[in-house]
């Protein structure tokens, strides 16, 4: 049976995006007859079985507590840290045959294990969720800083180009790795997809609990709130649409930004405008469906180096959605091309204010806009899709492991 062995710095039981993308994919992987493994920093038990019958084992090399530290540079000696148990750990783990999955945190863990890989003769693959040094680079201010950071491209194309296979997520970011490594890179696109909780969904009215009016356009950005996203347009929204007591502006979550958009809140009396605490998964559905319309972000020099996962969550929730950021992204061109909401950039949000318009004025426009989307996320790959994608792959590389699901 070939061995599958992905690292990531966070896997299950936590609840970031790659943990829960990581552990749907592999469900569908290990009851396809793989052998899958994951190597981590996230404490827990070290076995995980499917709802399915599927087992992964998880190599748990650190308390996740120890590797979560604030701050730039408690984050990057905790990335150390974990680099470092990882080439530790996979030196003598790892077997001729295996296939060596790295994604993409922390970043650059690929490079990390892209010479252990080579020297253990094992197949290294990439499962690349976003693209660093570019994204740092993209928020960098300092040109001195963006220069330093351009040195890691170096190392990491060459990881790249020292990979069997490239597994990635959108257009945008496969383009990126191309024009970086080669045009003829074998890199693959697979989508990402909403992850189902596995926790009992709690129902809550989160309207009736922030004392939103049942008449009342509820516009929301749920998710980090971190600088990759373009949110101060958001708060531009707000101005435009103070007068306008029919229409409310709320941020769900936290992040870098987060104290600057309060204290703009603050200082020019937005009373349109209220922050509220992230929500645990088990509610994340009654929260995405709490909203009439959800807000998109990501920086216009960010394209192709991340995607918002986001925009998964907000197809599945049935609500339309107005994109800001680069209106020539793989993702602008889908919600424009679908017509699941607006796109557009940070620097022009005329069409979001005639969108928030259209809405508030004729509940129809309202309905026909979530039925569309409901459309378009019924057509949308699954974990279970890209279970089959990956497998399919993997197949033509290494043929068939003992089972042969489909």
């Amino acid at each position: 049976m070939t061995r599958l062995v992905f690292v990531n710095r966070v896997c299950w039981p936590s609840e970031e995006a790659t943990a829960q993308l990581l552990r749907d994919l592999l469900e569908g992987l290990s009851k396809r007859g793989w052998d899958c493994h994951i190597v981590t920093a996230t404490a827990g038990i070290a076995d995980y079985t499917s709802p399915d019958g599927g087992s992964i084992r998880i190599h748990r090399l650190s308390s996740g507590d120890s590797l979560r530290p604030k701050g730039l540079i408690g984050k990057a000696l905790g990335y150390r840290h974990f680099a470092r148990a990882t080439r530790r750990f996979l030196d003598t783990f790892l077997e001729s045959g295996d296939y060596l999955v790295a994604m993409t945190d922390p970043p650059l863990i690929g490079r990390d294990v892209a010479t252990i890989a080579k020297r253990r003769g094992v197949n290294l693959w990439h499962w690349t969720q976003d693209v660093y040094p570019e994204v740092a680079m993209a928020l960098a201010p300092n040109p001195l800083v963006r220069g330093l950071l351009g040195r890691f491209r170096k190392p990491r194309n060459q990881a790249w180009r020292e990979a069997s296979r490239i597994v990635t997520i959108g257009e945008d970011m496969a383009s990126l790795i191309k024009q970086q490594v080669g045009q003829d890179t074998p890199v693959s696109i697979v989508p990402n997809w909403y992850p189902q909780s596995r926790e009992d969904i709690e129902t809550r009215d989160y309207r009736h609990s922030w004392g939103i009016a049942e008449n009342c356009l509820l516009v929301m950005y749920a998710g980090n709130l971190g600088r990759a996203h373009a949110l101060t347009p958001l708060l531009e929204l707000a101005r435009r649409k103070r007068d306008t007591p029919r229409i409310h502006f709320i941020f769900v979550g936290d992040g870098a930004q987060r104290a600057s958009l309060e204290k703009t809140v603050a200082d020019e009396n937005l009373g349109n405008v209220s922050f509220h605490p992230a929500v645990p998964r088990e509610a994340l559905d009654s929260l995405l469906e709490a909203a009439d319309i959800h807000v998109v972000s990501m920086r216009t020099a960010c394209r192709g180096t991340v995607l918002p996962s986001k925009f998964y969550g907000v197809m599945a929730a049935h609500r339309p959605c107005i994109f800001i950021g680069p209106t020539e992204s793989d993702l602008a061109k889908t919600i424009v091309q679908q017509e699941l909401g607006i796109a557009c950039s940070p620097g022009n949000i005329a069409e979001a204010v005639r969108f928030l318009d259209e809405l508030v004025t004729r509940p129809e426009a309202r309905n026909s806009a979530k039925t569309r989307v409901k459309v378009f996320n019924d057509t949308l790959p699954k974990a279970e899709d890209a279970a089959v994608a990956w497998h399919q792959l993997l197949q033509a590389e290494s043929g068939s492991p003992s089972k042969t699901t489909p």
